[in-house]
């Protein structure tokens, strides 16, 4: 199915070509359009993207040294006129590679609105309309034109990514100060914080002072310069459009069609200029030409560059504007409690059979539980970092080798920098979470992609509502911030209950007591119901010769999962492939032992979920997940021992392409 529209889509852009890739007009002639002529004239030039500082501006293709720099186009132009002229010209770039299709049709006849949402653009300059020739003579030879052009965040220069200057750097403690000033002083604001901290288990100076911080970063977002790292350009492949016309005919082409900023008054909303150019309403006296020359854009990230700690914490400036990789700190919920047994034990190490684990069930009073929460790092930089010996980041969950320590501590690293769409590639050791009797150490270990902070990071809107993130919130809304896609590796069943079978007698199920894991692949789409096959319970589907089993709980269950069962020692305690495909119409999940050697673990495509298209960031972890979180489980989390000594995953390369 995925492969037909693909082959759908690139059928409509070589019919475009030989449809409109004429290079003759009665009046002039082009000849030669080379986009990128500063870099080898091959179809298809490779660029990998330079981050540094690009946590400030934005990613640019290309920059130098974290600098701004240029592409240089040229074409050859020739006047068959009677007289002489003068000519206008603009170059339009858009990402292919993830983009919906530009037509409904195979004549080009039906525009795409969808098309809308691709990353297209153009001169990134004040004046952003057609640039003019020199002034050409009848009957001379021809001329060669040059110019520049970059790609760039926000291109069309949306206001709704615009904001503070730069949001990264460090609260100083007289901003915290004034805030905290400020709140004291709102009877409204005290009651709340007094509230949030019965809530959160900490004192009313302590909320005080984290409501300080977030209000401090809430007024750094405000203001007017474009922030054009909230809508990165995409990785993948780019083509290049080139239009030429004469002066008295570019009247004719409205103005929103001329620069990309510009909205249709009508309809209040951007229009794809590649519709225009390459469908029926094209103007008739111009050139439009696509080049065969494409660029094809990669992030590879670099691993020794340091990681940032947040805000809140004293940065050096080399981090703070060129770290790509930030701590990740879990979201602390105090409220969810569970009473865990009072042991330690290093269960991968030690003989800690399934018989013991049963034994340390029923060995303590309930008054010798210990009631606990899973925690976060209080000491920001000791759990995450890189290892020059292995070349790698690592992230390491904390043991328990003092007396008194009892701590189940997620850890975790993400990438600073977001993007829509990609494939997602890394290359892990995670840890393994099951010993050789079986018995799960209580850990997940998980790869994948979370929304971007901020209001002006939101995915398109579900007709029939979302169902918001929080559970406290049961109003169903149009639109959301919230998307996550997953691979999270797990110790469960492979099947689901039997309610998810419709209450089937013969529904499936299998002794989970065994040396394979469960790798899931999950989508969240807020229960949105507008895919035609949306589905609660169990639906199979079928992709790459395989059948996948989709998932959901219920009609308001915020996420769609499929499980693929694999032998542990295949995954875990071995340095593996993860990928995640990203697409605006559909996701693929891989693993392999090498990039050439991945196989397919899960799929879905917009017809079961509503696939998110707003800004993701990478994340890995490391996590104490609570057993109700994966029902069939042989083991919980409360009786499984605290971590005696240190677990620690390293991640030895991350790309996206």
């Amino acid at each position: 199915m995925i492969k037909e529209a693909i082959i759908k889509n690139i059928s409509l852009i070589l019919l475009t070509f030989i449809l409109f890739g004429c290079k003759r007009h009665n009046n002039f002639e082009v000849k030669d359009f080379i986009p990128i002529s500063s870099l080898p004239n091959n179809d298809t030039v490779k660029y990998t993207v330079d981050l540094e500082k690009a946590i400030i501006n934005g990613v640019i293709i290309p920059t130098k040294n974290g600098n701004q720099d240029f592409f240089k186009f040229s074409f050859k132009l020739k006047n068959n006129s009677s007289k002489a002229k003068q000519y206008y010209y603009k170059i339009f770039y858009q990402n292919i590679s993830y983009a919906f299709g530009l037509f409904t049709d195979n004549k080009c006849n039906i525009n795409n609105p969808k098309a809308n949402n691709n990353f297209y653009g153009s001169w990134n300059e004040n004046n952003t309309g057609f640039h003019k020739t020199e002034i050409l003579n009848p009957d001379d030879d021809f001329i060669q034109v040059t110019d520049s052009f970059c790609i760039l965040g926000n291109p069309r220069n949306e206001k709704k990514y615009f904001g503070g200057v730069f949001n990264a750097s460090p609260v100083t403690e007289k901003e915290i100060q004034i805030a905290v000033s400020r709140i004291k002083s709102s009877k409204e604001w005290m009651k709340q914080i007094k509230n949030k901290a019965l809530e959160n288990k900490i004192s009313i100076e302590r909320q005080i002072y984290l409501d300080a911080v977030w209000s401090v970063n809430y007024d750094k977002e405000k203001g007017g310069c474009n922030n054009r790292w909230k809508r990165n350009p995409r990785t993948g492949l780019y083509d290049f459009l080139l239009v030429i016309i004469e002066a008295e005919d570019l009247d004719k082409i409205p103005n929103y069609y001329q620069d990309v900023t510009i909205k249709d008054s009508i309809s209040d909303n951007y229009q794809n200029p590649y519709q225009f150019y390459l469908g029926k309403d094209r103007p008739e006296n111009a050139i439009v030409e696509i080049a065969t020359q494409k660029i094809q854009v990669k992030v590879k990230y670099e691993l020794n560059k340091g990681i940032y700690l947040g805000a809140t914490y004293k940065n050096p400036d080399s981090i703070l504007y060129n770290a790509q990789f930030e701590q990740y700190f879990h979201s602390v919920d105090k409220q969810h409690t569970f009473n865990n047994i009072p042991l330690k034990e290093d269960i991968m190490a030690n003989p800690y059979t399934y018989e013991k684990y049963n034994q340390n069930k029923v060995k303590f009073n309930s008054d010798e539980l210990i009631s606990d929460y899973i925690k976060i790092s209080e000491k920001p930089g000791t759990t995450v970092g890189f290892d020059k010996d292995k070349n790698a980041l690592f992230l390491t969950n904390p043991g328990n080798k003092n007396l008194n320590d009892y701590r189940k501590e997620n850890v975790g690293i993400k990438t600073r920098h977001g993007f829509t769409y990609g494939k997602y590639i890394a290359k892990i050791r995670f840890p393994k979470i099951i010993n050789s009797s079986y018995v799960w150490n209580g850990l997940t270990c998980a790869f994948w992609l979370k929304y971007q902070k901020g209001n002006w990071n939101t995915r398109s809107n579900c007709i029939s509502g979302f169902n918001p993130k929080l559970y406290s919130d049961s109003a169903k809304v149009k639109s959301s911030t919230y998307s996550e896609i997953d691979i999270e590796i797990v110790k469960t069943s492979k099947f689901w209950p039997k309610t998810s079978y419709g209450g089937k007698v013969d529904y499936p199920k299998d002794n989970a007591l065994n040396k394979n894991i469960i790798v899931s692949c999950t989508n969240w789409d807020l229960a949105c119901h507008d895919p035609d096959s949306f589905n609660t319970g169990v639906r199979n589907i079928s992709y790459d010769n395989k059948k996948f089993t989709l998932h959901r709980w219920d009609d308001d269950y915020r996420a769609l999962t499929s499980k693929y069962e694999l032998n542990q020692d295949s995954v875990l305690g071995r340095e593996l492939y993860y990928v995640i495909e990203w697409h605006p119409e559909y996701i693929i999940w891989k693993i392999g032992p090498t990039r050439e050697n991945l196989f397919v673990i899960g799929y879905m495509d917009n017809k079961s979920t509503m696939i998110p298209d707003n800004q993701m960031e990478l994340v890995f972890t490391q996590e104490f997940h609570l057993s109700e979180w994966w029902p069939l489980t042989p083991f919980k989390q409360e009786f499984i021992p605290y971590p005696l000594n240190e677990i620690t995953g390293y991640i030895y390369e991350v790309e996206i392409e």
